[in-house]
């Protein structure tokens, strides 16, 4: 059984955040930063939340 503590709701809220903000720069046309922000949230984030 996982056991999230406070830093590891704040580092799914902080992915959620940023993966919606790639996604909303995504859908506004931007090719450099959007990907960038995408990629920090999946693949930076998103782990931390689950292991830290």
């Amino acid at each position: 059984m996982l056991d999230f503590s406070k830093k590891n709701i704040i580092f799914a809220v902080v992915s959620i955040v940023v993966i919606a903000s790639g996604y909303l720069l995504l859908a506004q046309g931007s090719i450099t930063v959007a990907p960038i922000f995408l990629i920090l949230g999946y693949l930076v984030f998103v782990p931390l939340s689950i292991i830290s």
